[in-house]
């Protein structure tokens, strides 16, 4: 089902003239940016899940990781530990706002890192990990209608109105009937096509939605992609002292 996913979308953006700049009426997209974003936050709830990371790489081979995530959307707390591979076990990435941290339980040292970098050797960025922040981040320079597969969309450019993204530019495809985003492609400065990212499956939770099974293929890299897939979601309230530093090292010993 993936690949003739993705063969759909490919063939979609290699035909021309699919869609015309501007519809009719121009639909509210300042408020369906900060649905998408609503409906992406457990607010008065906490949230954890089981990620497991698949990064494909032609040089590198197939690596699989298996994580356990925790997510305090209040207080913009987030936190993942390694449980395998075997080698990385006890691993920890910690983000408290816009501040992110990776432990290594060898060194019992931290890293700081930034919210545009990567996650480790993937194609996925610290900054897709949690609840999104399109409305806050970007703003909607034009749009189109068009189709996705059998999807009827709005496609539309973003432009960044803050330097803390990864992609200063990004098309957005937007599913029309439930506001969901289906697939972005991530530009650079230069409108250099760096990153697509597909949103293949959702979960619903009560009146929230999460993306369940994500893809990110680096385009400046052949055959390269990674797949990210969530399980085991729940609602049940994690104790506050996980957020911390000291529960990574804790949690280690």
């Amino acid at each position: 089902m993936t690949k003739k996913f993705l063969f759909t979308v490919f063939a979609l953006l290699l035909a021309g003239g699919a869609a015309l700049w501007a519809a009719d009426s121009e639909p509210d997209f300042a408020a369906i940016m900060e649905s998408m974003d609503m409906r992406s936050k457990f607010e008065g709830t906490d949230f954890s899940s089981r990620l497991t990371i698949i990064t494909e790489d032609p040089e590198e081979g197939v690596e699989k990781q298996v994580l356990n995530q925790f997510r305090n959307d209040d207080a913009d707390e987030f936190l993942m530990i390694t449980l395998e591979p075997l080698s990385k076990k006890g691993q920890g990435v910690l983000i408290v706002e816009d501040n992110a941290w990776i432990y290594d339980p060898e060194s019992r040292k931290f890293t700081h890192m930034s919210m545009k970098e990567n996650y480790e050797d993937t194609d996925a960025k610290m900054n897709d990990f949690g609840a999104t922040s399109y409305a806050e981040d970007y703003e909607v320079a034009r749009y189109a209608e068009g189709k996705l597969g059998d999807y009827n969309v709005w496609i539309v450019e973003w432009e960044a109105i803050n330097d803390e993204v990864p992609y200063p530019y990004v098309t957005a495809y937007i599913d029309k009937a439930s506001e969901l985003l289906l697939m972005t492609k991530e530009y650079s400065l230069s409108k250099r096509l760096l990153r697509s990212s597909y949103f293949l499956k959702y979960a619903r939770i009560g009146e929230k939605y999460i993306s369940t099974q994500m893809i990110f293929k680096d385009e400046t890299m052949d055959n390269t992609k990674t797949t990210i897939t969530i399980s085991s979601v729940s609602l049940d309230e994690v104790d506050d002292s996980i957020f911390t530093k000291s529960y990574l090292e804790r949690v280690n010993r």
